[in-house]
């Protein structure tokens, strides 16, 4: 009877990470519920194709998962030539499990009050304005914008979130689209500004500033998801058993309290056919995101 022994998630991120800390919260409660251990294996690099393939090639009964999002499933096919596994068949979709809440951030000192503002700020000054990105989606993302809205920015590549931060409060770069959760204390202490946010719905951390729906944005909707997965052929039985416990978890007001809310982090909890369409309509939206950013495949 699954399971009868510990359960191992893989999260192609290095410590510390959103991805990380939340999967590590959600994995006591998923052990609640299956009866069994469940714990979290890090294999970061290469864009989270190292923790992928590892995944992807795993044995296909229930004790190896894995919590990818968009890059590893989405975007990575259409950057790297020579990707070792295929994303359309190489995993088992279980369940969508949240998303980021991103937002444009701008220096407190930034004459921008509003995204409109900052467009034409950046038309007014070509070629002077930067952007700064640790991660190839939000680069791709943000080279869409460039295109989108006829502006000129300059890509500043950052190795991770902290220094992107940095980057803000120094005015290496004027602008960066992250996550509103490595930013919080510097918006509560009015150190940066919010000129929009990306979910569905307005954040508490930053209130006043609209989504990007709500400021009619200019562009390919873009959400930064993550999902639990296993390898292809998992027994149907077992995918099943898992979504529905991994749902409940999803929709648990306690937890979403505890583990989301606090990390700006929005649960998005989908049927699994639901959350099938969705993977399918995500890799048309950034196939076409990386055709519009115009960045080749390495």
């Amino acid at each position: 009877m699954y399971p009868d022994r510990p359960i191992k998630v893989i999260v192609p991120f290095a410590p510390g990470g959103a991805s990380d800390i939340a999967m590590r919260s959600l994995a006591p409660e998923l052990s609640k519920r299956l009866g069994q251990t469940v714990f979290v294996e890090n294999k970061a690099g290469a864009n989270t194709a190292i923790g992928s393939d590892a995944c992807a090639k795993a044995v296909p009964d229930g004790y190896t998962l894995c919590m990818l999002g968009i890059d590893g499933i989405s975007i990575n096919p259409f950057i790297m030539k020579n990707i070792s596994y295929d994303s359309t068949v190489d995993f088992e979709p279980i369940s969508m499990a949240f998303a980021n809440v991103n937002a444009f951030i701008v220096p407190a000192n930034s004459k921008s009050n509003s995204l409109d503002e900052f467009i034409q700020f950046t038309k007014n000054n070509p070629g002077q304005v930067n952007y700064g990105s640790p991660a190839a989606f939000v680069h791709i993302f943000m080279e869409g914008f460039n295109k989108t809205n006829s502006i000129d920015m300059n890509h500043i590549p950052y190795k991770g979130g902290g220094d992107v931060v940095k980057g803000i409060l120094t005015n290496e770069i004027q602008i960066a689209f992250m996550a509103l959760s490595n930013v919080a204390g510097l918006i509560q202490s009015n150190k940066v500004k919010v000129l929009a946010v990306d979910g569905n719905n307005r954040s508490a951390l930053a209130p006043d500033a609209p989504t990007l729906q709500e400021g009619k944005f200019s562009g390919v909707p873009f959400r930064i998801w993550y999902g639990l997965f296993g390898p292809r052929s998992i027994p149907k039985a077992v995918v099943i058993k898992i979504s529905s416990e991994f749902s409940k978890i999803l929709t648990d007001p306690t937890i979403k309290e505890r583990v989301f809310t606090s990390m700006s982090l929005e649960p998005l909890s989908m049927s699994l056919d639901q959350f099938q369409q969705f993977l399918k309509n995500d890799r048309l939206r950034s196939e076409q995101l990386v055709r519009m950013s115009g960045i080749k495949m390495e």
